[in-house]
């Protein structure tokens, strides 16, 4: 006879199968749709219903909620996604969830021979992941296929680990019946969430309550109030993604959170009503496999009901959460825009990364409206001051620098597309570039304080010959800020080049008419001083120029 201690080991190792699956499924299915993802991320607009099916399509694509709503997160931490956007997403997305539950039903009433596709699809699956030289496309198809296959393992490899319930186990757990003990029933909401957090997927935990079910060791009550404890227990992935983000991310992950223990709260208060609803809908009777069925609807109207009653008053819900969870105060750099996801894929690293290089590059054009403003303003006052600002801002970008390019360099470690790769390396340059013009802000910063100890004073021509040559640097910055999100056709790069000629053509001009007034007599340690601040000029347009070839580039 099999020991107890042999059936929790079987169990423990085809749950293990069955999430390394869903893992693969999940992996390869987002890599083959990273960029299709992105575009229909792009479409979420302010109506909420758009957002709830966009929530539910993703979900299904990628084949975990709990991926989904980190990259919710994620992307609410960038800026890419509003607060009011996430939270539909994030709602669709447990409705998404419930196909998992469906399918293992399903495949159970269907008395389907997993085992005869799930062979084949590992077998072809595998086959594909080693035609990478080939394509890309074929690998992550390849990586999907052998997760499906993993998964229908992992399905029969659980329901025939699951042993015929004794007369006494029946008896003992018939105790312990939801329907008649309160105190039961919340126990078995509680173990459902524990249950799931320990495990950090509700499907999975799904997969393992629907077989105990049909095998009759878990009566319909108890398995109810274990997968509505799996829909709490599932939050616990968002929550930790956004620990480290700002507080837009903070607000979703806990829009995700009070969604599903409010909708536990309400289904543990109406169990008894809710699960005659359920029987209703799923037409539960005693037939085999009708049970698993009954769990899956269960699943689906719980979620459905939930959204329903969420959804007129999303406003309010927004309201209520950025009350909830204040803006956090500045201070040293951190990466605001990037939450340490569980299973980040490439792409989505990619999008917290140019959300990052855009706080960057607003940041250096900060300090290049304050050099230009101390060059144009002859402003003799608390230099001092001054200079620890500009102390201050380079060495906030020199972390911002260290900072973005340790987490692209991680990102670099991960299995991608050759074309990705390039982009990480494009992105690593920007920065650099980013960081070397701000380092030309903090030297015009330093010249200024030098002619201001030494007063020094340009002559009005010269001193007016600098607002037209700034300016052309503005309008770089203002050009490059506007398009690194989306890179640049070779005409915007034509153009760019255009203003970096213009730049070139003033310094040109500039150090002649320098030179100039040095040959007329005029004072050389200032028109030194002058020719230096020139040059300092010209590399920031160097660096912008650099900038705008990595975004023609990727």
């Amino acid at each position: 006879m099999t020991s107890w201690f042999q059936i929790v080991l079987q169990l423990a190792g085809s749950l293990a199968i069955f999430m390394y699956g869903m893992t693969l499924l999940s992996d390869g299915l987002q890599r083959a749709a990273g960029e299709r993802l992105q575009r229909i991320l792009q479409f979420i607009t302010a109506n909420r219903v758009v957002a709830v099916l966009t929530g539910c399509l993703i979900t299904i694509i990628i084949q975990s909620s709990s991926a989904a709503t980190v990259m919710t997160v994620a992307l609410a931490n960038s800026g890419l996604l509003s607060l009011k956007q996430s939270i539909g997403v994030i709602i669709g997305a447990n409705i998404g969830t419930t196909i998992t539950a469906w399918i293992i039903a399903v495949v159970g009433i269907a008395k389907f021979n997993v085992l005869a596709a799930a062979i084949p699809l590992v077998g072809i699956g595998y086959l594909l992941t080693l035609m990478e030289k080939r394509s890309e496309k074929l690998k992550d198809a390849g990586i999907a296929l052998l997760g499906l296959g993993f998964l229908f393992l992992g399905l029969e490899y659980i329901a025939t680990a699951v042993p015929k319930p004794s007369p006494e186990l029946l008896a003992f757990l018939g105790r312990f019946s939801p329907e008649t003990q309160p105190l039961s029933l919340i126990l078995c909401v509680a173990a459902g969430a524990v249950l799931t957090m320990i495990i950090h997927s509700s499907s999975a935990a799904t997969a393992m309550i629907i077989p105990l079910a049909v095998k009759g060791i878990l009566s319909f009550e108890i398995a109810a109030a274990l997968t509505i404890g799996a829909n709490i227990g599932t939050t616990i992935d968002a929550f930790l993604a956004s620990l480290k983000g700002e507080a837009t991310a903070k607000r979703a992950a806990w829009a995700h959170i009070l969604f599903n223990v409010i909708g536990a709260v309400w289904a543990v208060i109406v169990f008894r009503p809710f699960l005659g609803l359920v029987r209703l809908v799923s037409g539960y009777g005693n037939g085999a496999g009708a049970i698993g069925i009954a769990i899956a609807s269960l699943h689906t109207l719980f979620n459905g009901i939930n959204t329903l009653l969420f959804l007129p008053f999303i406003n309010q819900y927004e309201a209520l959460l950025k009350k909830l969870v204040r803006e956090r105060e500045g201070g040293e750099h951190r990466m605001v825009y990037i939450a340490p996801s569980l299973h980040p894929a490439p792409e989505l690293s990619l999008l917290q990364a140019r959300a990052e290089i855009r706080a960057m590059a607003g940041r250096c054009r900060g300090m290049f409206d304050a050099s230009l403003d101390l060059v144009l303003s002859n402003e003799k006052k608390d230099m001092r001051g001054r200079l620890e600002w500009f102390q201050r801002e380079e060495q906030y970008l020199d972390d911002m620098r260290e900072a973005l390019v340790g987490f692209l360099l991680k990102v670099q470690t991960a299995d991608m597309p050759e074309s990705l790769r390039a982009r990480v390396l494009g992105k690593m340059q920007i920065v650099a570039e980013l960081e070397s013009a701000s380092d030309e802000c903090f030297s015009i910063a330093e010249l200024m304080v030098k002619k201001s100890r030494r007063d020094l004073k340009f002559d009005e021509e010269a001193a007016l010959s600098l607002k037209p040559y700034g300016e052309a640097v503005k309008q770089f910055f203002d050009f490059i800020t506007s398009n690194l999100d989306r890179g640049l056709d070779a005409t915007e790069f034509g153009k760019a080049g255009e203003i970096e000629n213009q730049i070139d053509s003033f310094k040109k001009e500039l150090k002649k008419m320098a030179r100039k007034r040095l040959n007329a007599g005029a004072d050389a340690r200032t028109e030194l001083l002058y020719i230096d601040l020139v040059r300092h000029f010209e590399k920031i347009g160097d660096c912008l120029y650099a900038v705008a070839g990595e975004l023609e580039r990727i």
